[in-house]
């Protein structure tokens, strides 16, 4: 008996060993230069000096911290707004991996050839200056 107790405590050992880390927190602000992202167990938002963004499903990790989800995106233009024109929004796909508190953010905007690129750091606070 003792024996069985012995080998149930070694596959216990084992299994905690190899065990799969926990992915790295993606939820709260993460921040750079020129983007602002917030992220929830729902998805998020991001801010650029003259775009915001939605982040329309939670951020999940796979087993390299590589992430795809799709959002929104909103282009704004210098000078007031008037308060009745409703926002042009467009589809966009945000890609990225995390390594620890570092995020390498890939934004795809439809109909744009060309891609955004940030990195950005977890918890980082960060002053956007806005469209001038």
């Amino acid at each position: 008996m003792r024996a069985l107790g012995y080998a149930v405590a070694f596959g216990a050992v084992v299994m905690m060993t190899n065990a799969t880390p926990a992915p790295p927190e993606v939820t709260g602000q993460w921040g750079g230069p020129g983007a602002r992202l917030t992220l929830d167990a729902s998805g998020g938002r991001i801010e650029y000096e003259c775009a915001a963004g939605t982040v329309d499903a939670p951020v999940r990790l796979d087993a390299q911290g590589r992430f795809s989800v799709d959002g929104k995106h909103e282009e704004y233009t210098t000078g007031p707004t008037p308060a009745e024109r409703t926002p042009a929004t467009r589809a966009a796909r945000y890609e990225g991996r995390v390594d620890g508190d570092q995020m390498a953010l890939t934004v795809r905007i439809a109909g744009d050839k060309s891609l955004r690129a940030f990195n950005l750091v977890h918890g980082q606070r960060i002053k956007l200056i806005r469209c001038l």
